[in-house]
């Protein structure tokens, strides 16, 4: 996944030995935690899949902004071709 704006620091911590363990570096750096259960902002539970995530749209981290732009555009994308294919 390539992100073309650097403006926000994100690490990325993978908690998949089903601890909630959470790392918060510095309160002005986001950490967005993704295990197997669920993604997680600074500790607090944000979705249990991609899908959730893409749906919030008030989370703005910069570099993850134009990803998820790009997946609510797919999803409305498809959304509109599969109401077409219904209709006719």
């Amino acid at each position: 996944m390539d992100f073309p704006h650097t403006s926000c620091f994100l690490p990325f911590s993978p908690c998949g030995n089903g601890k909630k363990e959470f790392m918060t570096l510095n309160s002005n750096e986001p950490v967005l935690d993704v295990n197997l259960d669920e993604y997680s902002l600074n500790g607090n539970v944000i979705g249990k899949t991609a899908t959730d995530i893409s749906a919030i749209h008030d989370l703005l981290i910069v570099p993850l902004e134009s990803e998820l732009n790009q997946k609510r555009k797919i999803e409305l994308e498809e959304a509109f071709l599969f109401i077409d294919m219904c209709l006719f």
